[in-house]
């Protein structure tokens, strides 16, 4: 065996798919997710050969645990996988400090952190996927925590990228719409009022989340680094980019309508 994947919340929708679409292609896996239970399960279903680590990703000590297989197994990874994250939202003046360090340490410092453990063993040739959000680039209201802690991910990957470029290690950044996926079990209570919203639009969603996954490996193959899943949201996309001022608006109307 000489693919290895690894991912990180393994054991929600779009990690569950990526793991799949990893053993379909014969890589041997590093689940890593902080349901011990989930990930047994997961590794049940696709074999006793993959590794899990089970902890919490906000905690130093998860990394060094992490270090440690690493060294006893010396990985030469193909593909990493920053994909555990949370759901926040609320109006801005809700949102207290202590809401702002959890969103941004799970879904920031945690991706920080695992590409500082993993730099020295990205393959030649491999590739690193950081799973934003379009709310990266749509910058929504009522959700100021989720959109900046997304945005400081781009951000990061584009940095990633050409610090890496030497190193022939390709970086993307994934920037997905709504899609079925247990996110919104994650929410802050100052923003339970997004969750029926957003239920809805996860429900109505053109992809699933075994879509998305197909999607992204497909694009990053061919060296794409903004990854735009959802067609509306590439369209989306080009609007902001050539009349942002008509983005602006939009947004706002669908805002004010929801």
């Amino acid at each position: 065996m000489n693919k290895e994947w690894l991912i990180t919340g393994a054991t929600g929708g779009l990690g569950q798919e990526l793991a799949r679409l990893g053993q379909d292609q014969g890589a041997r896996l590093w689940l890593l997710d902080r349901d011990a239970d989930a990930l047994a399960s997961l590794k049940e279903e696709l074999g006793e050969h993959h590794l899990t680590l089970a902890g919490d990703l906000t905690d130093t000590d998860y990394f060094h645990a992490l270090q440690s297989l690493m060294e006893e197994h010396q990985p030469g990874f193909d593909w990493v996988f920053n994909n555990a994250g949370i759901a926040s939202g609320g109006r801005f003046e809700s949102l207290p400090d202590s809401e702002w360090q959890r969103c941004l340490e799970i879904n920031l410092m945690a991706a920080v952190r695992l590409c500082r453990t993993v730099s020295g063993a990205m393959t030649p040739g491999s590739h690193l996927v950081n799973i934003a959000s379009m709310a990266a680039l749509a910058n929504a209201p009522s959700m100021a925590t989720y959109n900046v802690s997304k945005a400081a991910l781009v951000s990061l990957s584009e940095t990633l990228r050409l610090e890496w470029h030497n190193r022939n290690v390709g970086v993307h950044v994934v920037c997905p719409a709504f899609f079925p996926s247990p996110l919104l079990e994650s929410l802050n209570p100052q923003g339970v009022n997004m969750a029926k919203v957003a239920s809805k639009l996860m429900a109505r969603s053109e992809l699933s989340a075994a879509d998305v996954a197909d999607y992204i490996v497909q694009r990053a193959r061919k060296d794409e680094f903004l990854i735009l899943p959802h067609r509306k949201s590439r369209q989306a996309w080009w609007l902001k980019r050539w009349l942002p001022e008509h983005f602006f608006n939009l947004i706002l109307r669908q805002a004010q309508g929801a």
